[in-house]
């Protein structure tokens, strides 16, 4: 689950420190062909582990608290401004792994947005729940530009989803899924793929404003994430919006049955 500790999701700084944190209670899971370093580290994590990540749109803050090179980060930045078709009024945001935050007590008297994405038991659980909450972070900021960048010639058009998630039942959330993402996503597999990315993105937005603040963000991504990459296996995306629901529901054990299932295929 991810929780905003500080700030506020409806007005992002642009400047923020992303977490999770390793809580050691069962055997320690390394995927295969994991090279030996990978290996070593994943093994001998101490419990308590934070795994975090530094996101900043001011280089030279951002150069002072990850230890790097100013005149390299301006130089990507300026490469990154030149490419075709990258949007103006989206500041560059620089992204880094802080591997010396031991502790939550650390982010104290920070200014920062502080985005914790949950305790997990397995290392590489860390690794995948913290990229998910900067992804969700990256996504919510540029979102927020963009919508202060667009002049409004008119009054907001009513949302297209009725607020309220948590009044449905798992059967219908998971139809809310299948009408509003999984459905419009397949279709837009038609499109030219960076057409189809923009599309995805845009039913992503929706559904995770509609189930802000829900347990399963996370998973919603990952479904996302599938169909941006072109994934028409109805059956894999069965088994995510189903996955979503159980945890809606709160039925774990059918969630983890699930989650097993989409690991064991993706593996195949």
């Amino acid at each position: 689950m991810a929780e905003l500790i500080k700030g506020n999701w409806n007005a992002l700084q642009g400047m923020a420190t992303v977490y999770s944190q390793f809580r050691e209670q069962e055997d320690i899971f390394v995927p295969e062909g994991s090279c030996d370093h990978v290996r070593e580290n994943l093994l001998h994590t101490p419990d308590g582990k934070l795994f975090a990540s530094f996101i900043c749109t001011d280089p030279k803050v951002f150069a002072e608290r990850t230890n790097s090179d100013l005149e390299a980060i301006l130089y990507a930045q300026q490469q990154l401004q030149q490419q075709p078709g990258y949007p103006k009024h989206l500041p560059p945001l620089h992204i880094a792994m802080l591997p010396h935050l031991a502790a939550p007590s650390q982010l104290e008297g920070l200014q920062d947005d502080i985005l914790f994405t949950g305790a997990y038991t397995q290392p590489t659980r860390c690794i995948e729940a913290l990229n998910l909450g900067i992804h969700m972070y990256v996504l919510r900021f540029n979102e927020q530009n963009h919508q202060r960048s667009t002049p409004s010639q008119q009054q907001p058009a009513p949302q297209k989803i009725v607020p309220g998630y948590q009044a449905l039942t798992a059967d219908d959330l998971q139809k809310h899924l299948f009408t509003h993402l999984v459905g419009p996503g397949l279709d837009a597999q038609r499109l030219h793929p960076a057409q189809r990315q923009q599309r995805v993105i845009e039913l992503e937005k929706e559904i995770l404003l509609f189930t802000q603040g829900s347990l399963f963000q996370g998973d919603i991504i990952q479904l996302a994430g599938l169909l941006k990459e072109g994934c028409t296996n109805l059956d894999t995306l069965q088994r995510y919006v189903a996955k979503i629901g159980a945890v809606h529901a709160e039925d774990y054990r059918q969630a983890a049955r699930l989650r097993d299932e989409i690991r064991a295929s993706q593996r195949s």
